[in-house]
């Protein structure tokens, strides 16, 4: 909608440049503009990591189950679909699995 008073939604480019990319440039952004690029592209780097660690960190972990003590939790069962998580690999590169044998 054009209303200013809508709310914005939060884009990849929030996080990346700071803004939307339908917003005009600004003299700020104009003087950005004047980074050369290594500098730009180690700055977007340290960001994205940044990023990735907080997103982990803060919204992954939130979505486990956290009644651990309340009742008890469900057991793996076959077939089921998990997330296999690699230390190496940022989380949009994590392979999906599913539970083929169960060990006691």
């Amino acid at each position: 909608s054009s209303d200013p008073s809508d709310l914005v939604a939060l884009t990849p480019a929030h996080f990346l440049i700071g803004r939307t990319l339908t917003i005009l440039s600004s003299p700020q952004v104009v003087e950005e503009a004047r980074i050369n690029n290594l500098t730009r592209y180690t700055r977007i780097q340290c960001l994205k990591t940044h990023f990735w660690n907080r997103y982990y960190k803060e919204f992954i972990s939130e979505l486990q189950k956290r009644n651990k003590w309340r009742k008890q939790s469900g057991e793996l069962q076959l077939g089921q679909l998990v997330l296999i998580k690699d230390d190496r690999l940022p989380p949009t590169r994590w392979m999906l699995g599913r539970i083929t044998r169960l060990f006691p």
